[in-house]
């Protein structure tokens, strides 16, 4: 069953209140509340986008897919690449085990990125 993964795109990018921050991007309550809970059956295609650019994502990044007794298939699905991943640290938690000379050069590549955008 495909299902929407907002807080945890979120939370990984270190966003500690995902539901305040998807109001503030101009989403309404209302529709941020039941989107990010599962209790939507559907999604808009205005809405997807409003999470997207909210989100700075794609699509694909907004699902996982976690197959149920029904899925049965002989070859395997192109959903298998939105299976959810294992929750890694967010950014933030691993920036806090860096050296100062790790910081350092993680600044510089960022500095490095920006330039090339």
């Amino acid at each position: 069953m495909l299902q929407l993964n907002v807080l945890g795109l979120l939370e990984s990018r270190g966003i500690t209140n995902p539901q305040q921050y998807l109001v503030r991007q101009g989403i309404p309550y209302y529709t941020v509340s039941r989107l990010v809970t599962n209790k939507s059956k559907n999604i808009s295609y205005e809405n997807l986008e409003q999470l997207c650019i909210a989100c700075k994502c794609t699509p694909d990044d907004l699902f996982v897919w976690v197959p149920d007794e029904k899925t049965t298939a002989n070859e395997p699905l192109a959903l298998e690449k939105l299976k959810p991943k294992p929750k890694l640290p967010t950014a933030a938690e691993r920036l806090k085990n860096l050296s100062a000379e790790q910081v350092k050069k993680l600044q510089e590549f960022m500095d490095e990125m920006e330039r090339n955008k």
